[in-house]
């Protein structure tokens, strides 16, 4: 994005030149030319917060690493394990989540913002199987849904189908007797054994950067309100540059992310 602005500024100011140099691989600096030649100041590529969010991510992604005994096939290929390695992959989309709360705060525009929302399906002796029906991020207004924030590493992992379907899951079973419950959850979560034990569903998520947990009648009496799902707008938010005319993107690319993700993660092995 700083690039494309450049030309345009050499004509307006007459510049006998004007460049983007990368200092390293965190820090630029615009170099311009009339006479004498002059440099602008350094500027960050990553804010400490989001550096601080990628040292967290960093520190579990390492562990688990350390845990599958793939210090050497990460260290071949730092970039290709976190493309292409479920654990690296599973890193590098939550890299994205981590570097993205500002861009979506900023894009809400004051409204209430949750991310990492999730069903937690729950039985007499507590949590039943894992996460279901992920959103990354919910925009909230008048106690009801507004937009879906989709975060992807890529535009073609874009499924706006997918999130509305997600989010479907919550209304529909807030209405559901707890009798109903391991049938709606063997439907629609897969044929889990222990899923006849469902007798509730809480919701996870975060809000103001806390985690928070409450039950899904809770939830989505504080929340969800009454909204047509099937209307409900999806706008997905990949690094830069982005593909998609109604997405959001962040100011980073998804290869220095990477990156720097992959300097962090092995100052910890």
């Amino acid at each position: 994005s700083v690039q494309e602005e450049l030309p345009g500024i050499a004509e307006h100011y007459r510049l006998r030149s004007i460049e983007l140099v990368e200092d390293d691989d965190k820090e630029y600096h615009v170099e311009a030319k009339i006479n004498p030649s002059r440099n602008s100041r350094r500027f960050e590529l990553f804010t400490p917060d989001q550096l601080r969010r990628l040292g967290e991510l960093a520190d579990r992604t390492a562990g688990q690493i350390r845990d599958r005994d793939e210090i050497n096939q990460f260290r071949a290929d730092r970039l290709g394990y976190l493309r292409g390695n479920r654990i690296g992959a599973a890193a590098a989309g939550e890299a994205v989540e981590a570097l993205s709360i500002n861009t979506i705060i900023e894009h809400a525009e004051g409204l209430t913002v949750l991310t990492n929302v999730r069903i937690q399906l729950v039985g007499p002796r507590g949590n039943i199987g894992g996460a279901q029906a992920e959103l990354d991020c919910l925009i909230l207004g008048d106690n009801a849904v507004q937009e879906i924030v989709s975060v992807k590493l890529s535009p073609g992992q874009f499924r706006p189908s997918t999130d509305r379907s997600h989010l479907r899951h919550y209304y529909e079973m807030q209405e559901l007797p707890f009798q109903e419950l391991p049938k709606y959850a063997w439907r629609n979560f897969g044929q889990v054994p222990r899923y006849r034990d469902v007798s509730g569903v809480n919701v996870l998520y975060s809000k103001d950067l806390e985690s928070q947990q409450s039950t899904l009648t809770s939830f989505a009496s504080r929340y969800l309100g009454r909204t047509m799902v099937n209307e409900i707008k999806v706008t997905p938010l990949t690094p830069a540059p982005g593909e998609h005319p109604s997405g959001l993107t962040l100011e980073v690319t998804d290869e220095q992310m990477l990156i720097e993700l992959a300097r962090e993660i092995d100052k910890r092995l």
